[in-house]
């Protein structure tokens, strides 16, 4: 017999939205040719004002001497990333390639990921190839104030220094519940994706991933989740759902996942 937690993966297969993403914090002044075109050991530092991350991007251009393709990789870090033991909250990867004539943001995305806001949290653009990626960036004034430019592992020798970046939110998926348990509870679902699949998951509070399919690696804070629904959102984002629970329901944990862009509401105790 399969688990609940391969039921709900299961489940996730049949998802397909787009993710409803906004720029969250960005620095987009330039005044350099090339301010690192470093193979490794590049990062920023800054602070984001919205409760999740869902990718980075940075601005490359052209410079000669400095063409070709390479596979890069993009690490979100909510310690120093070069500091003993750091890991990674989130990767991506991707082919960028520059030429004669090239210049423009580049952005990498993963599944969004809760931060804190007025937190510092880093990321860091790894090159791992034979050719050098020119990343633009500020000098002078401090033209980002909330972080630094990292060179070599270290913030760089000139204060105030920034890569030219921006950083990604989702909107994020919200539940509410309104009612009294046992009885009638209405769950409410907002900041979707327009038309997107979201699951309604519920089981007792713990923490558990999922272990397959399109969501495969979402966390969320039911120890053994099982699907309870499947609802598709409104154009607005929103859809709902009442039941009338039993008291063996009362005290269990419910979420909101949004199938499209794979993320989860916070857990709401019934």
């Amino acid at each position: 017999m399969k688990t609940s937690l391969h039921i709900l993966a299961a489940a996730l297969l049949i998802a397909a939205s787009s993710s409803a993403q906004t720029i969250d914090q960005d620095q987009p002044l330039i005044d350099s040719d090339c301010l690192t075109a470093t193979h490794s050991l590049v990062a920023q530092s800054f602070v984001p004002a919205a409760s999740s991350c869902a990718g980075v991007g940075v601005y490359i251009t052209d410079n000669p001497g400095w063409f070709g393709s390479e596979v890069v990789t993009m690490n979100l870090y909510d310690v120093d990333p070069y500091s003993l033991g750091a890991t990674p909250m989130a990767t991506a990867t991707a082919t960028v390639t520059q030429g004669a004539g090239f210049g423009g943001w580049f952005d990498m995305y993963w599944p969004a990921v809760p931060v804190t806001p007025g937190q510092t949290y880093w990321f860091e653009f790894a090159d791992s190839g034979i050719n050098s990626i020119c990343l633009q960036g500020h000098l002078g004034f401090d033209a980002y104030p909330n972080g630094e430019f990292y060179c070599q592992g270290a913030p760089f020798f000139i204060p105030g220094w920034d890569l030219t970046f921006r950083t990604w939110a989702d909107n994020g998926i919200t539940l509410t519940a309104t009612g009294a348990c046992p009885g009638l509870i209405t769950m409410d679902v907002a900041n979707a994706g327009p038309g997107s699949a979201v699951a309604i998951a519920y089981g007792p509070a713990g923490s558990s991933t999922l272990p397959g399919g399109t969501c495969a690696g979402l966390s969320l804070g039911i120890a053994t989740p099982n699907l309870g629904a499947l609802l598709v959102a409104d154009a607005f984002g929103t859809t709902s759902l009442s039941a009338s629970l039993p008291a063996g329901a009362c005290g269990l944990t419910v979420q909101a996942v949004d199938l499209g862009n794979c993320t989860a509401s916070g857990p709401v105790v019934l």
